[in-house]
Order: C-alpha cells, then sequence, then structure tokens
C-alpha cells in the first residue's frame, strides 16, 4: 500500500456517507442525527463523494481519519452550551 496514493476519508466523511447513501436518510435526518445542519451535511456528503469516487475510478487507497476541524468545532460548542446548562440548572436548584 506504500506505493498506492493515498487520499483521506474523514469519520465525519464516512459516517455522512453511511446515513445518506446506505441508510437512505436525508441530509435534514442525516444532519439532525450528527447534530449539524443540512448545509454541513451537504458540504461533508460532496466532498465524500469526491473522494470516494476519485479512489475508485484511479485506484487510490481511502485512508480513514479522525473528525474534521469544522465538526470537532461543533462538538466543542455543544458541549460547552452543555455545561451551561448543567451550571445554569444547578445554580438554579440551589437553596441558600
Amino acid at each position: 500500500m506504500s506505493k498506492l496514493r493515498k487520499i483521506d476519508l474523514l469519520r465525519d466523511e464516512l459516517e455522512t456517507l453511511k446515513l445518506c447513501d446506505m441508510e437512505g436518510l436525508t441530509q435534514e435526518q442525516a444532519g439532525q442525527k450528527m447534530g449539524i445542519s443540512r448545509g454541513t451535511i451537504q458540504r461533508i456528503l460532496t466532498r465524500a463523494r469526491q473522494k470516494v469516487t476519485e479512489a475508485l475510478v484511479t485506484g487510490a487507497a481511502l485512508v480513514f481519519q479522525d473528525d474534521s476541524p469544522e465538526v470537532q468545532q461543533h462538538l466543542t460548542r455543544v458541549s460547552d452550551l452543555r455545561q451551561e446548562e448543567e451550571t445554569e440548572e444547578d445554580n438554579e436548584n440551589t437553596i441558600y
């Protein structure tokens, strides 16, 4: 495999392909399942399909990688929002 050209396929690209192309979900449904917008799903899906097609046509190897910066940033924001909500709930439930 060292002589093959390698194309990185990110985890979110693979997940989007699986949800939309294998499971038959709409981009809206896939976005809800992944916690990202339909527009982001569309961009990820387009990029993933281009990479898979290029690998098939040119004989390149697909190499699976971690999340894209776009998804990683979203996951960080979601985590931060959840922590803020939990802190607010704790403060509301505190008896003085």
